[in-house]
């Protein structure tokens, strides 16, 4: 298992539009964890308080998509999951798309 500092720290959103705009917007991951543990904990309360939440849940949802065993709490562990995997690869870039007007790009230190 790889330490918090074995990861990648910062995620940098690189955009430019020709000569005129050029933006980097970096992206802290402390804030995506920090937020995903508090989305966590305010579910755990949420279902103490009402505990036949989520097979309302399911049954309002089973007239569109057909969902068996839904869980908030496996859709937040596979969130934090895909994050690590994408963090633990270090300096790499995700996504690089570059036309002759508009560069954007999306990379991970």
């Amino acid at each position: 298992m790889l330490t918090k500092s074995a990861l990648s720290k910062i995620m940098l959103i690189k955009i430019k539009h020709g000569r005129k705009m050029k933006l980097t917007i970096p992206v802290a991951f402390i804030v995506f964890d920090e937020m995903l543990e508090i989305a966590e904990d305010w579910l755990w309360v949420f279902e103490r308080l009402h505990p036949d939440w989520n097979k309302k849940l399911l049954k309002w949802k089973s007239d569109y998509v057909p969902l068996n065993n839904f869980s908030l709490r496996e859709a937040f562990e596979l969130i934090q999951e895909l994050f690590y995997e994408l963090r633990k690869h270090r300096s790499f870039k995700l996504v690089e798309v570059d036309t002759k007007e508009i560069y954007v790009a999306v990379e991970f230190l």
